[in-house]
């Protein structure tokens, strides 16, 4: 499986959009991802791995048509400075979904080491509130 890092790019389908990446991305830590998404006739797949995080670090949350995944490493990173913050590595990406997404049914699952985010296609889903999907 071929991973995708140009942050800027969108992938389509012969005809149809399928999810965007937005502008929208925050790291520190210098924390790098590796991102592909997938369209099959009944889902939407998004493969998200960054290494050195853990399903426990990950929050996957969808908000007004749009897919926020972030990670939150718990560990604290050391600066010798004059200040005596910590930094924690954090990681963030947001995604345009398409119209058909069945936002309700999202499910997460993290397994070696790479997030898989499925995303039923179907139902227009016109969620007012956010959505936060478990990963499993």
């Amino acid at each position: 499986m071929t991973k995708t890092t140009n942050h800027s790019r969108a992938f389509k389908s012969s005809r149809h959009k399928l999810l965007s990446l937005t502008p929208e991305k925050k790291t520190t830590g210098n924390i790098k991802s590796a991102i592909n998404v997938n369209n099959t006739a009944q889902e939407y797949i998004v493969y998200v791995a960054v290494p050195g995080m853990e399903r426990k670090d990950f929050a996957v949350r969808i908000d007004k048509r749009r897919l926020i995944v972030s990670a939150a490493k718990n560990e604290a990173l050391h600066c010798f400075s004059l200040s005596d913050e910590q930094a924690h590595p954090t990681w963030k990406e947001t995604f345009t979904l398409p119209d058909d997404a069945d936002t309700v049914m999202t499910a997460a699952v993290y397994k070696n080491g790479e997030l898989e985010i499925h995303i039923p296609k179907g139902r227009c889903s016109e969620d007012k509130l956010p959505v936060d999907v478990f990963v499993y």
